[in-house]
């Protein structure tokens, strides 16, 4: 009787065991799960399959809205290196603290990424998209691409096409600033909207809203509907948009004591002094401050404008006025160093 009593209180105790064991998980499970992921449902709670994934990822909110958040990533990688290559040649080289797969929709999603690509251009962001078998790569926060020559762009949004070539554009609802540093001088820009194509020009086309700023002695800003910066011959093209009143299409120059404008310029930069030649065309005119008693202006169909010399040549029926004084001719070359205006003949060169 002893023996079977014994029994009886052994097995009672395994199933206390057992039920205690279960009642511990079920409770350490309930107390570490967050409260606002939970509802009470028919006595049942319900765990949101989205906010469970941010949960356990224990990342921050994520900026790359087309990540199917609500489905559970294929793998998730640490410190990814991965390279893209077209037979034997590298094409470019992407690393990342972290990446999700998503096999389903074909998409990898990058955390605190860097592309490098083969002519040693440089993409980095806090996010990004690779679209696979796409070739498509979309970069979220943070954007920051540092070009060969030294130019920089800011923005918060880029997408890159990476074959046949290469193409980054930044929509025109979006922001991007950019800056070019050289030892005596530098080079900024904002506009909205860009384009890059990996072409032997490695021109940076700024589609709209362009503000242009050079500092060299003095500041030099232009303004102008859109933009193409040549990085090739270091030389940025201004134009204006056709589709506004003609009175409002007018790129501008303005120094502290010197406004210019035109249809379309073209600024010359050189390695150390940035400005080195404007080139102006079509209903241009100018406005030169630098003597408050003896302000001059003029207008013409061509002009150039020599930083170095403080020069300015007007070609194409030119005229000048001057204390009261109109000067005409075929070419007119005004010095503003020593307000001197001197008339040539329309055979004459600028260089």
């Amino acid at each position: 009787m002893a023996t079977r009593l014994l029994g009886f209180k052994n097995s009672q105790l395994q199933s206390l065991l057992i039920l205690g064991l279960f009642l511990f998980f079920v409770a350490h499970f309930l107390l570490l799960s967050p409260s606002n992921l939970e509802e009470d449902f028919n006595g049942v709670r319900v765990v949101n399959p989205k906010d469970l994934l941010n949960f356990l990822q224990n990342e921050s909110t994520t900026i790359a809205k087309p990540v199917p958040n609500t489905v559970a990533p294929s793998y998730s990688l640490r410190d990814l290196v991965f390279y893209n290559s077209i037979g034997a040649q590298s094409q470019w080289k992407l690393t990342a603290r972290k990446a999700n797969v998503y096999q389903v929709a074909n998409l990898l999603h990058a955390r605190d990424l860097i592309l490098e690509l083969q002519d040693g251009t440089q993409i980095h962001s806090k996010e990004g998209l690779v679209y696979i078998n796409q070739n498509i790569i979309e970069f979220f926060g943070d954007v920051r691409v540092f070009f060969t020559n030294g130019t920089i762009t800011y923005s918060e949004y880029l997408r890159a096409v990476t074959q046949p070539i290469l193409n980054i554009t930044i929509p025109l609802t979006e922001p991007v600033r950019g800056e070019k540093n050289n030892p005596d001088s530098r080079v900024e820009f904002t506009a909205k909207g860009f384009s890059y194509l990996d072409t032997n020009q490695k021109e940076l086309k700024l589609l709209s809203n362009v503000i242009f700023n050079i500092y060299n002695d003095e500041r030099t800003i232009v303004y102008s509907d859109r933009a193409i910066y040549n990085q090739l011959n270091n030389r940025a093209f201004f134009e204006m948009n056709d589709h506004q009143p003609l009175e409002k299409q007018f790129a501008e120059v303005k120094q502290p004591d010197l406004y210019l404008k035109a249809r379309n310029l073209v600024i010359e930069l050189g390695d150390e002094k940035q400005l080195q030649r404007i080139f102006a065309n079509k209903d241009v005119y100018f406005k030169d401050t630098q003597d408050p008693e003896h302000i001059s202006t003029g207008t013409s169909g061509r002009a150039t404008y020599q930083e170095g010399k403080n020069v300015i040549y007007l070609e194409d029926f030119p005229q000048v006025y001057q204390d009261g004084d109109t000067i005409t001719g075929e070419v007119i070359v005004y010095n503003r160093k020593t307000d001197m205006i001197e008339v040539k003949q329309s055979n004459a060169t600028h260089k």
